[in-house]
């Protein structure tokens, strides 16, 4: 029996980096996270950008001025659409959502309908 009990005790040590990392990400700190983070918010102006030029494209009369307004702001990564595991490539997971979240953005601004169908603008 002691020696059963030797391998749990083994088995419960210390934390793994594996570990670590997923309590980081949950408590929104750590490289990871911030990899993450900083994908979102390059890709959320990126998406905000390229939306509003297609705006302005597709009916001057309707473009609301994002470019080099709005679009400064960024929206924030929603908690509820971030990861609940550090992704394998936390940045360009943080852009992908940040591109579409950034051209739904522009159109919601613009009060356009169905934001969502011409997201994200290629």
């Amino acid at each position: 029996m002691p020696f059963v009990l030797a391998l749990v005790l083994v088995g419960c040590g210390g934390g793994s980096a594996e570990n670590e990392a997923q309590l980081d990400w949950e408590s929104g700190s750590g490289p990871a996270y911030a990899a993450y983070q900083d994908g979102y918010r390059r890709g959320a102006a990126e998406g905000c950008e390229s939306a509003s030029e297609r705006i302005h494209d597709d009916d001057p009369e309707a473009y609301f001025g994002a470019v080099g307004g709005l679009c400064a702001y960024p929206p924030e990564s929603a908690q509820e659409e971030t990861p609940f595991s550090p992704p394998d490539d936390p940045e360009t997971a943080g852009y992908e959502l940040g591109l579409f979240d950034g051209c739904e953005y522009a159109y919601w601004q613009a009060d356009e309908e169905q934001p969502g169908e011409f997201c994200p603008v290629e």
